[in-house]
């Protein structure tokens, strides 16, 4: 049911790598995540896809709210935003923005968000 640790998987699960239901952690993955890179229905931290996914400097989902907003309905972006599909131009345009909003403490998860564009 609660799984805690650095890698943990269960119903709660809240660690290093996170997977469940409700996952806390660096890197949560599941139907409502937290984390500093969070994947699920609803995914809330600093770089965030989902459904619905709120993130601190992007998110990328049905409906996006960040500074550098993807979104296939709606996207929020103070930087950068873009609903529907991405041209090689904002591509190019997305991965310049990370690099102006993004901390040097967080560089590489702005690498593992590059990787996937």
């Amino acid at each position: 049911m609660l799984s805690l640790g650095l890698l943990s998987l269960g119903l709660f699960a809240i660690g290093l790598l996170s997977v469940g239901c409700f996952s806390v952690g660096i890197f949560a993955i599941g139907a409502i995540s937290l984390g500093i890179i969070s994947l699920g229905a609803i995914a809330i931290g600093d770089f965030s896809v989902g459904a619905l996914s709120i993130g601190k400097y992007f998110a990328l989902g049905d409906n996006a709210k960040a500074m550098i907003a993807l979104g296939d309905t709606e996207a929020a972006g103070s930087v950068f935003q873009k609903i529907g599909e991405l041209s090689t131009q904002n591509i190019t345009t997305v991965k310049q923005s990370l690099d102006t909003v993004v901390p040097s403490y967080l560089l590489w998860a702005k690498e593992i968000i590059n990787l996937f564009l």
